[in-house]
């Protein structure tokens, strides 16, 4: 092998005969790509949600987010109101009036 070369065996990464495990449980983490956020659901729990994107209705800020279980992004999307604190937190509102609902989901359904 070269000096300057680099050769992976076995999730195994050799570099100028340095030898380090490759980190593959990142690799194969499909969460690895997102943000996650920890928002309170409807019986008090907390659970972890992937920020699949944030958007901007009429100067407000929203988030559409996708339930994490067992490491895994569940199908659908729940969008909430969000709105960034001061000491650099996000704090998630959830939506309540109907016709803001209505309105944001169309908005996020056409993007």
């Amino acid at each position: 092998m070269s000096e300057n070369s680099e050769e992976i065996l076995n999730d195994t990464v050799v570099e100028n005969d340095i030898v380090a495990e490759k980190d593959t449980a990142a690799e194969n983490d499909p969460t690895a790509e997102y943000e996650v956020v920890s928002i309170p659901i409807s019986d008090g729990t907390e659970r972890d949600f992937a920020i699949m994107d944030t958007f901007e209705v009429e100067g407000q800020n929203y988030m559409a987010v996708s339930l994490i279980e067992e490491d895994e992004i569940q199908e659908g999307v729940y969008i909430y109101r969000y709105q960034n604190a001061e000491d650099g937190d996000v704090i998630v509102e959830k939506i309540t009036a109907p016709a803001e609902y209505k309105k944001v989901s169309k908005f996020y359904e056409c993007m």
